[in-house]
């Protein structure tokens, strides 16, 4: 490596200049510059991915510098988590984070063949989320695959501190035999 040459990151010295319009150069230029910058995100997405699953250290690194801002955010849902795990024993919160969605807390709750015990759950859950200030929505979901017996039942929680926002449904690509049976959510106005 040439010792006049520093290290880059998503953009190089030039496209620094160009998109900080610190140089007069055509706009065009400026366009090829947010072109490879471009580019270079969906690299970054690719090398996150790797990180996340190889090297969680580093990734945690990277994710620190993209998103200082959610660092509460994250230590809140972890301390909510471990709440969660205590009171409900069998229940098992994730973080998780949906396309183009903030960090939030998702749960999922199954029951056999018993669509209310499902409801009892799921319901014992959100209430106690939304009484600490989360705002939560979910689906009743049932699944029958032909040849696995009855149909289960399946019950999405996706929780977000009310001072974040009011989540989405999750977009998640549903498997061929499910069948959303219901969306709900708790009153955000409470």
């Amino acid at each position: 490596m040439n010792g006049s040459m520093g290290v880059t990151a998503i953009m190089t010295k030039t496209d620094r200049e160009r998109i900080s319009r610190k140089v007069d150069v055509k706009d065009s230029k400026r366009y090829q510059s947010a072109s490879r910058i471009r580019q270079r995100i969906r690299e970054l997405e690719k090398d996150a991915e790797i990180l996340e699953k190889h090297h969680p250290d580093l990734y945690e690194e990277l994710r620190k510098v993209l998103n200082p801002d959610t660092e509460w955010l994250r230590e809140e849902l972890e301390t909510k988590r471990n709440e969660i795990e205590n009171e409900f024993p069998g229940v098992v919160p994730r973080i998780t984070q949906f396309k183009n969605s903030p960090l939030g807390l998702t749960i999922s709750i199954f029951a056999g063949d018993e669509y209310e015990v499902l409801v009892e759950d799921i319901d014992q859950v959100g209430d106690y989320l939304h009484m600490r200030g989360y705002n939560v929505r979910g689906t009743y979901d049932t699944k029958h695959e032909p040849g696995l017996g009855e149909p289960h039942y399946e019950g999405h929680l996706y929780a977000l501190p009310s001072e974040v926002g009011i989540p989405e449904y999750p977009v998640r690509e549903m498997p061929r035999f499910t069948e959303t049976i219901e969306k709900f959510e708790w009153d955000t106005s409470v």
